[in-house]
């Protein structure tokens, strides 16, 4: 009798991984898995917007580049693991010394020692995690970090050149 054990393709098992920590990240920020998407989207388009300037036929070739829109996804995926989810797991550590003034104000969880004020690990939905999500996706910030900024000149001039 024959084992029906069904094989995970490669494909099939990074999809996962991604599915898996776009959840991760909604639960983060308190966001839908629509919301995850409209602003996933909308900082695609900013960026087309920022690296062809004046140019309309490029920006909407780009726009409809399959290629190019799965390059920003990964790439999207890549800063979330790298990045952010780090970032996030920083925060979440059962105590955080507080490095600069305002912060932690209004955590109910905040404690003060020896004149030293820290909270107790961030919870899902703070704005904490929004604020440096919003910062780390934004087409801005993509285009002011050069090493970045470079890897996606070269994806796009290889894709504009294949046309």
């Amino acid at each position: 009798m024959k084992n029906l054990t069904k094989k995970i393709t490669h494909i099939e098992s990074i999809r996962q991984v991604n599915t898996d920590q776009i959840q991760k990240v909604c639960e983060l920020l308190d966001w839908t898995h629509q919301q995850y998407c409209d602003h996933q989207y909308e900082e695609f388009q900013a960026l087309i917007k920022h690296i062809c300037i004046g140019s309309a036929r490029e920006q909407n070739f780009l726009l409809k580049s399959g290629e190019f829109r799965g390059f920003c996804n990964n790439e999207w995926i890549r800063r979330n693991q790298v990045n952010f989810l780090p970032y996030a797991a920083d925060l979440s550590a059962d105590v955080l010394e507080l490095t600069y003034d305002g912060v932690g104000k209004n955590y109910p969880y905040e404690l003060t020692y020896g004149g030293v004020e820290y909270y107790a690990g961030v919870q899902a939905g703070d704005p904490l995690y929004l604020e440096e999500y919003l910062h780390l996706h934004s087409a801005q910030s993509i285009m002011c970090d050069a090493d970045l900024r470079e890897k996606f000149l070269v994806k796009i001039d290889k894709i504009l050149s294949d046309v």
